[in-house]
């Protein structure tokens, strides 16, 4: 919606069925990786209520306004990329990540954590994903500037598909039936929009 919207790129009808595959193959992939929580996440709330209010509240509200959010930042992202290379706007972005996670840091810690200070117990091991991720910010800057928004999403949610059965070499976690119904639905999903592109109409937006 918000590549249509800023970008003025449409879907054609498959790739819009393609997209919900991909949807509905990245919530199940993500639910089967996720352990269920027997305990209330508010003491406040009764036992009753609270698988509703964990559904609701606390997860498919955060949910929905993760995803409108990072619909939005990917679509300002590859309009901003038509213009500046890939490596400038993921430097940029992190160092605004990393300015909002030290006042995060700063106002949520406890004055426990604040007195042992913001480097405590870290290991040279720490090092390893935080160069990981750097590397995979670079990537990602490249694959949405290359071939979009749109295109990462298919990516991402392969990630989370494949992480389900990762975890069963890595850690020993049986994979549950959402992931293996979800592996078809991304592959079907990947074919499907790689199919029937839109046809370029040369009127995408640039200011």
């Amino acid at each position: 919606v918000f590549v249509y919207l800023l970008l003025g790129r449409h879907q054609t009808y498959p790739q819009l069925f393609a997209l919900l595959l991909i949807t509905a193959a990245a919530t199940l992939a993500a639910y089967s990786s996720s352990p269920p929580s027997s305990a209330p996440a508010n003491p406040s709330i009764t036992n009753d209520h609270s698988k509703f209010y964990n559904t609701i509240f606390l997860g498919i509200v955060p949910a929905s306004v993760a995803s409108l959010t990072s619909g939005l930042a990917t679509a300002l992202t590859q309009r901003v990329l038509s213009d500046i290379p890939a490596p400038r706007i993921t430097a940029e972005l992190s160092v605004f990540s990393m300015l909002f996670l030290v006042l995060f840091n700063r106002f949520l810690s406890s004055p426990e954590e604040l007195q042992r200070g913001f480097l405590s117990g870290w290991r040279a091991g720490i090092a390893v994903p935080v160069v990981v991720n750097a590397l995979g910010g670079l990537i990602v800057g490249t694959v949405t500037k290359q071939v979009g928004g749109v295109k990462k999403g298919f990516a991402l949610a392969a990630g989370i598909v494949l992480s389900a059965f990762l975890e069963k070499v890595m850690y020993g976690v049986d994979v549950r039936f959402g992931a293996w119904v979800a592996l078809p639905l991304v592959m079907l999903g990947i074919v499907v929009h790689a199919k029937f592109p839109a046809k370029d109409d040369g009127k995408e937006k640039t200011s």
